[in-house]
């Protein structure tokens, strides 16, 4: 950790400036006198603790504590078991009391981004959640600077919060006038249960025990999908008049009908009859294997539906290839799932 440098980080954002004057020219020591200042941890990232220390007020003489973790990865557990496609960061700040003046009592605010992987599209989604004593989102409910210990409620009281306890004691900085304090733990919890009341979940919150990197794809939606988008490339690569007849024909869209159940009973009645009888009686087949065979049969009978409802176009023949092939494929990789 190289203090200085973490000194001129926060002095860049503002967080210490109060404090600069009271800070002397820091003498080099000749000799190394601890293991920090032998082995390079490879972790100087800039902010390696948080800001925390007690300040008077020279005019009223009143005491704040100030608490401050700037960058702190939260990993999730479900009953016990790390989750593999959630995680988060979170930013805590909390005054005791409030430097406001128009806020006598404690303040606090808490950053939470949350990064969702999804299964399809493979990616994450960035979550952004925000919580504050003054809208009552976030509730101190204990604090003991002295034992380093402070307890949270994230969320408001009506909605299942989460529970957070934070522990941590006070460190020598090096630098006068700039206190920072070890993060010994942080942990919330809540307890939730499905919609349908049939499950219990205990979720967990635990402070990352080991700084690492998060290396995922990040989702940023537009105003169009990505499919939209393969196909609005698909359909410049037609003739002119194929565009413009494929116009008239989104118009027209609402007329296009998929395949019924009954058709897909038909289509498989010669191969799979029992399969058949379970769709004629409302039973949707189980298992990968009817899956697979349903979903190729679905897919089949796009096929032919998509054919025939260009065949009434003012597609060329041309045309009508290029976009029935481009259906297809993607019919026939989604199974019995509608195409855009």
């Amino acid at each position: 950790m190289n203090p200085i440098r973490t000194f001129n980080s926060w002095l860049a954002l503002g967080l210490v400036t109060s404090l600069s004057a009271q800070i002397p020219e820091r003498v080099i020591k000749s000799e190394p006198t601890d293991l920090q200042q032998v082995i390079d941890w490879g972790d100087d990232s800039g902010f390696p603790l948080p800001f925390s220390g007690t300040r008077k007020d020279p005019k009223t003489g009143k005491v704040q504590h100030e608490l401050n973790i700037l960058d702190l990865g939260i990993d999730h557990f479900e009953n016990g078991v790390k989750t593999e496609n959630l995680w988060e960061k979170w930013v805590l700040k909390i005054q005791d009391p409030s430097i406001s003046t128009n806020n006598s009592g404690i303040w606090a605010s808490l950053d939470r981004l949350v990064f969702m992987k999804a299964e399809d599209p493979l990616g994450a989604d960035i979550f952004p959640y925000s919580y504050s004593t003054s809208d009552g989102t976030l509730n101190v409910t204990f604090a003991d600077w002295k034992q380093g210990i402070i307890k949270l409620l994230v969320g408001a009281e009506w909605d299942n919060p989460i529970t957070c306890t934070i522990k941590f004691h006070q460190v020598d900085s090096d630098l006068p006038g700039l206190p920072m304090a070890s993060l010994e733990s942080v942990y919330g919890v809540v307890n939730i249960t499905t919609i349908l009341g049939k499950k219990k979940i205990k979720i967990e919150y635990r402070a990352t025990d080991h700084t690492y990197v998060l290396a995922l794809p990040v989702i940023l939606h537009g105003l169009k999908t990505a499919g939209e988008k393969r196909w609005d490339d698909l359909v410049t690569t037609l003739s002119p008049a194929d565009q413009t007849a494929w116009v008239k024909l989104r118009i027209r869209k609402d007329k296009f009908t998929g395949p019924t159940d009954r058709e897909v009973a038909d289509f498989i009645r010669g191969t799979h009859p029992d399969m058949a009888k379970d769709l004629d009686a409302g039973r949707a087949p189980k298992g990968p294997e009817s899956e697979a065979i349903l979903g190729a049969a679905y897919a089949a009978l796009w096929s032919t539906h998509i054919e025939r409802f260009f065949a009434g176009s003012e597609l060329s023949p041309a045309g009508q290839a290029i976009l029935v092939d481009y259906l297809s494929k993607a019919l026939l990789k989604n199974g019995t799932r509608t195409p855009h």
